[in-house]
């Protein structure tokens, strides 16, 4: 939701969506490393900060996220 929100230009109302959802699921990897991409767009030191907690918890992560974040299992450039 948080996703379609920020495309349709509604950036204020996908961030509550996103803050709301790591709220209620601090343990859902995914969602921080969605909400990371959402703010690659224009706040990419704070994209930056999301990523690295995702590295730093890299022994905890998630099946989804490990599959789709290369860097949580510690490849440097995503390639292998």
């Amino acid at each position: 939701m948080a996703d379609l929100l920020a495309a349709a230009g509604l950036r204020d109302e996908a961030e509550a969506i996103y803050h709301a959802v790591m709220t209620a699921m601090p343990d859902w990897h995914f969602g921080r490393y969605r909400y990371a991409l959402f703010l690659m767009r224009d706040r990419e030191d704070e994209a930056m900060a999301v990523l690295r907690e995702l590295v730093a918890a890299k022994e905890t992560v998630d099946e989804e996220t490990y599959r789709e974040f290369p860097l949580a299992r510690g490849s440097r450039t995503g390639d292998d």
